[in-house]
């Protein structure tokens, strides 16, 4: 069987051999024109390191890596990817480089750069703390500057996310002291007038009535007093927890390597020949798939093989093949061989030749 297949193989490659060449040759060029063609890029890239906030989280997002949970690394990476679908940051990240120089205003033109922009930086995580994030352009300038960009601008967006909470809690504080300072004057007020009106005694004590009178009025003085103290101090810890959000973010996202200007293109030699041996085999592939398919589509009989092996018949006789040149009928030949003689041939008479075309291979069967 292994024989029949080598056969009908090799027979199909060399009855289109220069057709099925073709593949490799288009290839082989491919391989030698594309990596010309491209342009130089470089690329770079930063690492970052993402401290969960909780200890049972961390150690859940480590124990249970690949089975639900999500980790640290993971959980930013997604960030990263959603916020690369956001035209609002990838404009802020373009504003700090060289392309923030073509940014006009108009929405159609700065769409354009955006797009460049979000099509340039990636991100990618390390492990369950770690994550890359990195850029490629055609200027090492713009690419480093793209990879700090994209860096900065997301750590200054945490930063800003957790400052509009605080801030928005330190205004609601402010407001509410001011209104309980507002409430506690009147009260404040009232004890003081009942005070004046109703001095304490020279000689002996004050009435019953008045000492109920003034604990009262004390009463509510004391609680105004401790709604205001309790409303300052949480005022303190939001004005605290802005001052410290900005601490906060960079303790939990801590650039390890920062990323640095590329001073190699991405397009060496030791690619542009990976490339040209890929595309080189690509042609290979593609010709050994229709060789072996033209084999496969292919049912004629074509070898005594085939009758053995398709229909089961043994194989009586074969023409032989002849070319051109050579005699059509061999006047000695018997007709024991299965060859009959066209006429008796003429003492002292030469051989006629006969141009005849080349036959097909003829089986006979019993």
């Amino acid at each position: 069987m292994f024989q029949l297949v080598l056969l009908r193989i090799t027979e199909a490659y060399f009855r289109h051999r220069w057709l099925y060449l073709l593949p490799i040759a288009l290839m082989t060029v491919v391989g030698l024109i594309y990596p010309i063609t491209v342009s130089s890029t470089y690329m770079t890239s930063g690492t970052i390191y993402v401290q969960d906030e909780t200890l049972l989280a961390t150690l859940n997002a480590v124990q249970n890596d690949g089975f639900g949970w999500v980790t640290p690394a993971q959980a930013t990476a997604n960030e990263f990817n959603q916020l690369f679908h956001a035209n609002a940051f990838l404009h802020a990240v373009a504003e700090q480089t060289d392309l923030g120089l073509e940014l006009t205003g108009d929405p159609k033109d700065d769409s354009k750069i955006t797009a460049k922009v979000g099509s340039s930086i990636w991100v990618a995580p390390l492990g369950n703390n770690l994550l890359t994030v990195g850029a490629i352009h055609g200027n090492p300038r713009v690419a480093y500057q793209l990879a700090t960009s994209v860096i900065n601008t997301y750590l200054q967006w945490k930063i800003n996310l957790k400052l509009e909470g605080n801030k928005a809690a330190q205004h609601f504080f402010v407001n509410l002291t001011s209104d309980y300072q507002t409430e506690l004057e009147p009260a404040r007020q009232q004890l003081v007038a009942y005070l004046t009106d109703h001095p304490e005694p020279v000689h002996g004590e004050r009435p019953a009535d008045e000492v109920a009178e003034i604990a009262k009025l004390q009463a509510a003085v004391d609680q105004g007093l401790e709604r205001v103290r309790s409303a300052e101090t949480k005022e303190e810890n939001a004005r605290l927890a802005v001052v410290q959000t900005e601490s906060d973010v960079r303790q939990t996202y801590f650039i390890v390597d920062e990323p640095i200007m590329p001073s190699e293109s991405e397009r060496s030699l030791k690619k542009m020949a990976i490339t040209m041996i890929a595309c080189i085999l690509g042609g290979f592939v593609l010709t050994v798939i229709s060789v072996v398919g033209a084999a496969l589509l292919d049912r004629s009989f074509r070898f005594p093989i085939d009758i053995r092996h398709g229909l089961g018949l043994p194989v009586l006789a074969m023409m032989p093949e002849v070319k051109g040149n050579e005699w059509c009928v061999n006047p000695s030949t018997s007709v024991a061989s299965g060859v009959v003689p066209l006429r008796t041939p003429v003492a002292n008479e030469a051989p006629i030749p006969t141009k005849v075309r080349k036959p097909q291979r003829i089986f006979g069967y019993k």
